[in-house]
């Protein structure tokens, strides 16, 4: 399953989860409000009815008071309680047709009824009190009786009308509580279950997820310090296809190291040894050990001395550079006056200066603390570069300048050569990075001296760079640390 299948998944869970349960408290909700409101509507049915059975026993009161006393005041009042008796039942009609669910219908049929039953009762009550027939006073008297039991029994059925066994008949304020516990009770279920529900999901993201991508992490800082990896991550998703790339590489590391470690044994043994023997037996020969030689022998044997000199001086920096990449190469610091290594780079490269008739300016001074012999390694090579670019009769500078706040020390070699273009000073201090085209075909070289002192100068904690010369041609510089004297 990929990557992204999963986080769905994962996803999908809590809120499908969340859905369901807002669903079931909304359902919760809605017939929590669908039974409070029944429960007003069935207070205020009953309240509407208890005033509509208190106007029809009053009208029934009045009629039977005005058939005995015959006084127009009593039959005035019996019509104003019947009027309110018709609005009382209008109201109450109202409200039973206002349909909550099927008992309502069948609730207001029963209304309709009784209110025509009511509406003829009191019809018989009022002809009996106004036209009343000639009785005798017992017969009066059971006519009154009949009337009162009839009025009972009115009100009976009335109250079986509005008797709904749906609704608990308890205080609206306890059914309330009672249904806010209910419903606190669903929610705090609810938020117990998706606290299960994250820490679910969590577990399986940490599972999952989280400590893949330590060790994907982890395997990433091993990778370029050619550490052992960590065991592969099992699965078929993203994941597991980048973990099985950094094995993929770490295995070609291991192995272009090996080839590189068996190449560089060879170079050593086959060509570097071959190398110092013929140089050797070239120096013999030059010292006159094989006899006088012919003028034409020896500018031979010079010019055979100098092809093998280079090819020395290749190997020994393809050796240096390796080293200094696998990070075995050492250095012993000590202090040293700057000006010394200066001078003896200087007196090294003499020969190849008056070659050109180039001249030196020396200006330096301050104690640092380096490794003299890899200084003086990386001197040559700036110095010998300065000599190449530079143009005959010219002068190379050579100078320092004390960096106090930062306690280094930079040493400045400016030559007068036609300076290096601007896009090419971001490289060229990468391994075989040479000059431009133009001027390759004038000087010969092999792209490994700059990188050999970059690579000594970030032993010695430094920096090196380039820049213009002031007036023409350009600057290579590079920082030491200084020496601190402490002042008694």
């Amino acid at each position: 399953m990929r990557t992204l299948q999963k986080g769905f998944l994962l996803i999908s869970v809590p809120v499908i989860a969340e859905l369901l349960f807002v669903g079931m408290l909304l359902t919760v909700f809605r017939d929590s409000e669908e039974q409070t409101w029944r429960e007003l509507r069935y207070r205020a049915e009953t309240t509407q009815l208890a005033e509509m059975n208190t106007l029809f026993d009053k009208c029934v009161g009045v009629l039977l008071v005005y058939g005995v006393s015959r006084d127009p005041t009593f039959l005035k009042q019996y019509h104003a309680l019947y009027q309110l008796l018709q609005e009382k039942m209008d109201r109450l009609g109202a409200m039973l047709s206002e349909k909550l669910d099927s008992r309502d219908s069948s609730r207001m049929e029963r209304f309709n009824k009784l209110r025509k039953t009511i509406e003829g009762q009191m019809l018989s009550f009022e002809s009996r009190a106004i036209h009343p027939p000639n009785l005798a006073h017992e017969e009066q008297l059971a006519a009154v009786n009949e009337g009162r039991l009839q009025n009972e029994k009115l009100l009976d059925e009335t109250r079986d009308l509005f008797t709904d066994k749906s609704i608990s008949g308890v205080p609206i304020a306890e059914s309330l509580t009672k249904k806010r516990a209910t419903l606190f009770g669903f929610i705090a279920f609810g938020v117990i279950t998706n606290l299960l529900i994250a820490f679910v999901v969590l577990y399986i993201f940490a599972r999952e997820f989280a400590s893949r991508v330590d060790t994907l992490v982890d395997n990433a800082r091993r990778l370029p310090r050619n550490e052992p990896l960590n065991e592969r991550i099992k699965g078929s998703d993203e994941l597991c296809l980048l973990d099985s790339v950094f094995h993929d590489m770490a295995r070609e590391l291991k192995e272009n190291s090996e080839r590189r470690e068996q190449l560089m044994a060879m170079v050593s043994h086959d060509l570097r040894t071959p190398l110092l023997a013929a140089n050797l037996s070239i120096t013999l020969l030059q010292e006159g050990a094989g006899g006088p030689l012919e003028a034409e022998a020896v500018t031979l044997i010079d010019r055979c001395g100098r092809t093998v000199g280079r090819l020395i001086g290749l190997v020994n920096d393809i050796l240096d550079l390796e080293k200094l990449r696998a990070g075995k190469m050492k250095i012993e610091l000590g202090t040293y006056e700057i000006s010394v290594p200066v001078q003896e780079a200087v007196a090294e490269v003499q020969a190849l200066a008056k070659e050109k008739n180039i001249s030196f300016a020396v200006n330096c001074a301050g104690s640092v603390v380096v490794d003299r012999n890899r200084i003086m390694q990386v001197l040559v090579n700036l110095l010998s570069n300065a000599i190449k670019f530079s143009e005959s009769g010219s002068t190379i500078k050579v100078s320092t300048v004390e960096l106090h706040d930062e306690e280094m020390i930079r040493v400045q070699i400016d030559d007068q050569g036609p300076g290096v273009p601007d896009d090419h000073k971001a490289t060229i201090f990468l391994p075989y990075e040479q000059c431009p085209a133009g001027l390759r075909a004038k000087v010969k070289g092999t792209g490994l001296g700059l990188p050999i002192c970059k690579f000594l100068i970030d032993l010695h904690r430094g920096t090196i760079g380039i820049e213009d010369a002031p007036v023409s041609g350009s600057r290579f510089w590079f920082t030491v640390p200084a020496a601190i004297i402490e002042e008694l």
